[in-house]
């Protein structure tokens, strides 16, 4: 009886060390863009709390004269991030329009390069957004999205918007508590006292027989 039990104890205590184990191992998804997708987000995918992290909105529109102008919402867990800053990467373009509470934002060129079609944005980054993570955060994947996106391009003497079909997003790995991880160790250690003390009690239960 006594063997089944400490056999039955040591699987439980592999299964529960492979469990936190895998978690610990478990890759931070990042979305790729495809091939058609205009608008994507580039950066890292892992942080501490309380670190900063650099995000970049990125398009590509080859085929047309160029993109002149670009919508969208910038989605994130309030619960997880603060927004530290946002910053325009392309000279002469600016964020004119941005809404605190929903993160809604309107990016486009001043009149300087509305006027001249080589400052219309083909390729590369457009925008930098920094976030920073909150101190008092648990491990998780949390994912940034630029929610609602649309593009307005010149394309045959004609503007055309065009609206995302796919949510540009980047899924982040923030390096906070690991609660499973730390219940689990917990468990192992539990099982462990127990699987001591019953020891213990078969050592004293064979010196009474023995006497």
């Amino acid at each position: 009886m006594n063997y089944h039990f400490k056999n039955t104890i040591q699987k439980m205590i592999m299964i529960l060390f492979c469990f936190f184990v895998l978690i610990l191992l478990l890759p931070c998804l990042k979305t790729n863009a495809s091939n058609d997708d205009p608008i994507w987000i580039e950066g890292e995918n892992n942080v501490n709390p309380g670190e900063e992290i650099v995000l970049t909105v990125k398009v590509s529109v080859p085929e047309d004269d160029g993109m002149i102008g670009m919508e969208g919402c910038i989605s994130y867990d309030h619960k997880v991030f603060d927004l530290v800053d946002k910053t325009v990467l392309k000279e002469n373009w600016e964020i004119t329009a941005y809404n605190e509470s929903t993160g809604k934002f309107l990016f486009e060129p001043n009149d300087e390069a509305l006027n001249d079609k080589k400052q219309y944005i083909k390729d590369g980054g457009v925008l930098k957004i920094t976030l920073k993570a909150k101190e008092k955060t648990r491990l998780l994947n949390s994912t940034v999205e630029i929610k609602d996106a649309k593009i307005v391009k010149f394309a045959n003497n004609q503007l055309k918007m065009v609206e995302i079909k796919n949510t540009p997003n980047l899924k982040i790995r923030v390096n906070g508590i690991n609660v499973v991880l730390i219940v689990s160790l917990s468990i192992i250690a539990i099982i462990i006292i127990l699987m001591f003390i019953i020891k213990k009690i078969n050592i004293n239960n064979k010196k009474r027989k023995g006497v």
